[in-house]
This record gives structure tokens, sequence and C-alpha cells, in this order.
């Protein structure tokens, strides 16, 4: 006949320290009774430590296409980052394309007890944009300008808000 393990985490012949749980566990070992009648009781201790937090940093999740980097951050520092369009600590949106990208970050700790985490990235196309001056005479005050999707900004020589002006810029091609 066998010896009878017993302790926080034993089973049978088997011990898991996630059934154990945190902290210093004893174990212990009964031997088989011999042929003189005589057993004997050995008792060891061993320490079970929790696995390592992982804390992503603050980061945008949702990121257009045209982002060339985004700086990856996690606690405790010291660990690795990984994935599609993972470089280092830097990911790169328009690597990754459109759709989501799961980024990974793995670290060790003084004990060997490793872990590991993910977040998701979601990479947008960038808005397609409908918008068209047209030509205009040199004497024309302002010109209103418009786009779709509305909501953003006009920008140029001779553009103040949503008007551009092709008396102040004069006769010839105007970048809007």
């Amino acid at each position: 006949t066998n010896g009878i393990f017993s302790g926080a985490g034993v089973s049978g012949t088997s011990f898991n320290p996630a059934n154990a749980g945190i902290g210093t566990k004893t174990i212990s070992y009964i031997s088989p009774v011999d042929a003189h009648g005589c057993k004997d009781t050995a008792i060891n201790q061993t320490t079970i430590h929790a696995l390592p937090s992982i804390t992503f940093g603050s980061m945008i999740a949702d990121q257009c296409i045209s982002t060339s980097s985004v700086a990856l951050s996690a606690t405790p520092t010291g660990g690795s980052f990984s994935g599609t369009a993972v470089t280092g600590s830097s990911f790169n949106p328009s690597q990754a394309g459109v759709g989501q990208s799961k980024v990974y970050y793995s670290y060790a700790d003084g004990y060997n007890c490793s872990n590991m985490d993910s977040t998701i990235f979601t990479i947008h196309n960038l808005p397609a944009i409908t918008f068209n001056v047209g030509q205009s005479c040199a004497n024309i005050a302002a010109m209103a300008l418009s786009a779709t999707p509305s909501g953003g900004s006009f920008s140029g020589t001779n553009v103040t808000g949503t008007n551009f002006s092709p008396v102040n810029a004069g006769v010839g091609s105007h970048q809007v």
C-alpha cells in the first residue's frame, strides 16, 4: 500500500497550487506501515505566491488608421508587449489595419510567477470627405464652403470660418 499525502491543495498524489490558495501551506506525507509495524510522517512547507497583477496605462482604445504609433504602458514595469503591429512598447494602428487588434502584456515577478493580460484597440477608417469649391470670379467677396461629413474645419489662405474670399485671393488657383 502507498502512503498518504494531505494538506491544502492536495488530491491523491497531486498538489494544485491554485486550489491551495495564497500563502504558506503545510503538506504532510504519512508513510505506509512497514514490515515491522512502523510508519513515519514527513512535513514540508511551500509558499504559494499571488500572480502579479497587471494594469494597463491610460491609452485611447479608439484609434484612426492614420495614427502611426501609440505608446504602450503597463504596470508592473519590466514585462513585454506582444501582438500584431507591436514593436517594443509601441503599437502601430496603421500597420494593424481597420478593426479590432489585441495587444498582450506579460510579466514575471521575482518568484517567477507570470501573468498575461490584454487590451483591445479598435482601428477606424478615416471619414470619407466630400468637398468641392469649384470656380469663381475674382470680384466675389465670399463663397460659402461646405463639406460632408459636417463638423470639420476649413483652412487655407483667404479662408475665414466657412467662407473663402476670391476678392482677397485674386486670380489663379488656390488651395483650400
